[in-house]
Formats: structure tokens, C-alpha cells, sequence
């Protein structure tokens, strides 16, 4: 049988190289346990997924009885738009307040800022 023989090759530095090399795989095992983490949490998302589709389905079954139960009743159009009309004008007057208050505080924060500015 023929024999081989081996060869050296010489290496500058093999202590930064081990270093460098085990710092590599310290990295690669990182992101494989990440991946592992990962691969876990998308099982999770995708059984709460399962169950709430289940939930939705169940729900919408319920509703349907509901609805065969209650009377049928058809609301006069005018009440309805009345209604609408007296909440909106609720909602805008407290919103407005509530704006100008927030502009009010913030010029007045304004001001003092300046001065201090001035101060300085």
C-alpha cells in the first residue's frame, strides 16, 4: 500500500484564530437557538389561531340564534338620524374645549420657556 504523508502548514497567530473561531460558533449557536425560539412561538401563534377561529365561529352561531329570538322590528329612519345628529353635536363641543384647553397650556408653556431663554 502506498503511504501518504501529511503536511503542516504554519499559522500566524492560532490563539486569535481560536478565539475568532469559537466566537463564531458562540454566535451560530445564538441564532440557532433563536431560530429554535422562533419555530416554538409560530406553533403557539398558530394553535391561538386555530382557537380563535373556533371562538369567531361559535360566536357567529350564537348571533344567529340570537337574531331567530328578538323581535323583528324596523326603526323609523327620522328617530335614528335624530339621534345621530344630537350625539355628534355632543361629541364636538367637548372635543373642541378640550383643544383649545391643550393649545392654551402649550402657549403658556411656550412663554415661560422664552423667558427663560431670556434669562439665560
Amino acid at each position: 500500500m502506498a503511504e501518504t504523508k501529511g503536511f503542516y502548514v504554519g499559522v500566524k497567530e492560532p490563539v486569535s484564530l481560536r478565539r475568532n473561531l469559537l466566537e463564531s460558533l458562540k454566535s451560530i449557536i445564538q441564532r440557532l437557538k433563536d431560530y429554535e425560539n422562533l419555530k416554538l412561538i409560530r406553533k403557539e401563534k398558530y394553535k391561538n389561531v386555530l382557537e380563535f377561529r373556533d371562538k369567531i365561529n361559535e360566536i357567529l352561531v350564537l348571533l344567529s340564534d340570537l337574531k331567530e329570538h328578538l323581535p323583528k322590528h324596523e326603526l323609523r329612519e327620522g328617530a335614528n338620524i335624530k339621534r345621530n345628529a344630537e350625539k355628534n353635536k355632543k361629541g364636538k363641543t367637548k372635543k373642541v374645549k378640550i383643544e383649545t384647553d391643550e393649545i392654551e397650556k402649550l402657549e403658556k408653556d411656550l412663554v415661560e420657556i422664552e423667558s427663560r431663554l431670556r434669562s439665560i
